[in-house]
């Protein structure tokens, strides 16, 4: 680089200058969604979990308690139908 600060020589430093800003701020970018895919990845973890757990434990014991004896009779009158012609 010549003493006199040509403008030849700024406008040749300046696309350097750009680059590292773009890649600093791609660096911060990146962090930055990284944590928020964490979180997110987390929360859909979470809710998920929670949904399987209400939908396992809680809604299939009750449609089951509660529709078991209609289905029980719905099998036992279709295959007496079928016995009886």
């Amino acid at each position: 680089m010549s003493l006199d600060n040509s403008p030849g020589e700024t406008c040749r430093m300046l696309p350097n200058v750009m680059h590292m800003k773009s890649k600093f701020s791609f660096f911060l970018a990146r962090i930055i969604f990284s944590d928020i895919e964490i979180i997110v990845f987390l929360f859909d973890f979470l809710f998920y979990f929670l949904f399987f757990i209400f939908f396992i434990f809680f809604l299939l014991t009750f449609s089951i308690s509660h529709f078991l004896p209609f289905s029980v009779a719905v099998i036992v009158g279709a295959k007496w139908k079928m016995e009886s012609g």
